[in-house]
């Protein structure tokens, strides 16, 4: 079952953001276009920070407005750990904007605000699919053949179990959830 914890208070407006995150292929795009869709909220997906350094695929986002403000200086997508400072500085920057507009902010990379007391006082929703439902579907989704499948899989595998063990030590130092899918 999926956790939905303060979600109260962005369907009544008492808070303009929400933060969806699960593993990929959990659903979360599904339900972030779908909620961000009825409550008149922009969309925004953390997988597209991946391409900051590129204006075109962020214009007209708020990832737009957090890159003119502080530059690319942190980015590097292929250093995981300046990646996620970059992510992380992002997210503390929108709970810290107060922002007058709707944001749904989904991404397994919602695990990167850091403080946990700051996440626990918003909207989450947190997808609870089981990590082989979220692989094979994420795969059906990324493979367009065997011979990228074959090729590719061994690292996805590898990506895959550093999240889930990510994800789960979210959900434990947020929630103290201790039951896992």
């Amino acid at each position: 079952d999926d956790l939905y914890i303060n979600y109260e208070d962005f369907k009544e407006g008492k808070s303009n953001l929400l933060f969806i995150t699960g593993l990929s292929g959990s659903g979360k795009s599904t339900l972030g276009r779908k909620l961000a869709k009825e409550h008149n909220a922009e969309y925004v997906e953390l997988d597209l920070l991946c391409e900051a350094n590129d204006p075109k695929r962020i214009r007209g986002t708020v990832f737009e407005e957090f890159v003119n403000k502080f530059g690319l200086d942190n980015f590097n997508v292929h250093n995981e750990e300046l990646f996620f400072e970059f992510v992380s500085d992002f997210l503390n920057w929108v709970v810290a904007e107060k922002f007058n507009r709707r944001l749904v902010i989904e991404g397994i990379q919602v695990f990167c605000i850091g403080h946990p007391e700051v996440m626990k006082r918003y909207p989450v929703i947190i997808k609870n699919t089981s990590m082989l439902k979220s692989m094979s579907r994420a795969w059906k989704r990324d493979f367009d053949n065997w011979k990228d499948f074959i090729r590719y899989a061994p690292q996805q595998i590898s990506w895959y179990i550093d999240d889930e063990i990510k994800f789960r030590q979210f959900k434990k130092q947020l929630f103290g959830y201790p039951r896992f899918s």
